[in-house]
């Protein structure tokens, strides 16, 4: 275990700002500072967050952290476990009881679960598959809507609904990655049901965003995306920033779909003008990080013919993906996918075949259906 998360909120700072001083990513921040992470971080790495810190390494990574405590033991045996058993078996491991009181530590270690099954999606091509992570995001699933069933604390049980929700915005992005689009959009609708019903801006900010990105837009639903984006803007007024800000530029992609390219601009030039803190809770995988903003460039580029701005979006997009988020392949091959389009588009079919191979190969590896047709589709 390290001090990273403690030294960090004792000294008033936000992990978008402790991520910025050390130069890594925001994702990769939250992910050394939970409290199942357990691998060795680089030397230079934590040197880089030490002197950020203004701490000496020792103090912000003590000589015991390095290997897991008891409770990582049994909270990474429970993770695995559970989502390899899946529904069936459950119950037969936790009993059902009418009432029961979670302590800070139980909480924390499912939220920062949820986050551990989200970092998956960065392992893939590593020996990770999208159906190994589907798998995991049904084991939590089940085990928290288990949870949602006792009878907990108010504040306890708004947070399990809210991590139910989270698990069915991941379930919903999986399902669509391997072309279920029924399903993917049926587990994005519940997750909006669970944040109405618990009133979370934040959950049905990111279900809604998710929704507009992963579905409406890629099946090109233009209409329903734009009615989409009218319910995400107004909700999003009560979301923390990182969503808030992603939510403008979710919205102005639909706009920008529809013809209305200067309302996107308009949206993204707010998006970038405002800071704010971030959220309690990390929900839906979203984290507004810098290549966003090149990401939704490059996707809003490519539906308003405007190639040349997309290419060079997609070239900014990769170089920050290799610098701020090295292993997240996932992203990577989604970017390049788009990349290989504007350059098919441009009339660099040499170049846009290279691309679309590599990345053909790689959609393949992993199991992404959708992004293997997408990629078949300019072969033909």
């Amino acid at each position: 275990m390290n001090r990273i998360k403690e030294l960090r909120e004792s000294q008033g700072m936000t992990q978008q700002e402790l991520a910025n001083e050390a130069a890594i990513g925001r994702n990769t921040l939250s992910l050394y500072e939970s409290s199942t992470y357990s691998k060795k971080i680089k030397a230079s790495v934590q040197e880089r967050i030490a002197t950020a810190l203004k701490q000496p390494i020792s103090v912000v990574f003590p000589a015991n952290g390095e290997g897991m405590n008891r409770r990582d033991v049994i909270t990474g045996m429970a993770t695995i476990g559970v989502g390899v058993l899946g529904t069936s078996l459950l119950g037969q491991f936790i009993p059902f009881r009418s009432a029961i009181k979670l302590s800070e530590t139980d909480l924390q270690e499912l939220i920062d679960a949820n986050f551990a099954t989200w970092q998956l999606l960065e392992g893939v091509q590593r020996g990770v598959t999208l159906d190994y992570i589907n798998s995991i995001a049904i084991g939590k699933l089940v085990t928290l809507n288990h949870l949602a069933q006792h009878a907990l604390q108010a504040k306890q049980q708004r947070l399990i609904r809210v991590l139910e929700g989270d698990m069915h915005i991941l379930l919903g992005r999986l399902q669509r990655d391997t072309m279920n689009y029924g399903t993917a959009e049926a587990h994005f609708q519940q997750a909006i049901n669970i944040a109405q019903e618990i009133e979370s801006a934040d959950l049905e900010t990111a279900a809604r965003h998710r929704l507009g990105n992963m579905m409406l837009l890629d099946q090109h639903r233009m209409v329903a995306a734009v009615q989409n984006a009218h319910v995400l803007l107004d909700v999003s007024t009560k979301a923390s920033h990182p969503l808030w800000a992603e939510a403008q530029l979710m919205a102005g992609a639909a706009y920008a779909y529809s013809g209305r390219y200067s309302d996107y601009q308009r949206l993204a030039t707010t998006a970038k003008e405002k800071t704010g803190r971030d959220p309690s809770i990390w929900v839906g995988g979203i984290g507004n990080p810098p290549a966003i903003y090149a990401d939704m460039a490059l996707i809003t580029s490519l539906a308003t013919g405007r190639y040349i701005e997309a290419y060079e979006a997609s070239v900014e997009a990769v170089e920050m993906i290799n610098r701020d988020y090295p292993d997240n392949a996932h992203w990577r091959l989604n970017v390049e996918a788009m990349q290989a389009q504007a350059l098919w588009e441009l009339g660099d079919i040499e170049g846009g075949a290279k691309n679309a191979t590599r990345c053909l190969i790689s959609a393949r590896l992993i199991g992404n259906t959708a992004g293997e047709a997408r990629l078949e589709s300019l072969h033909t």
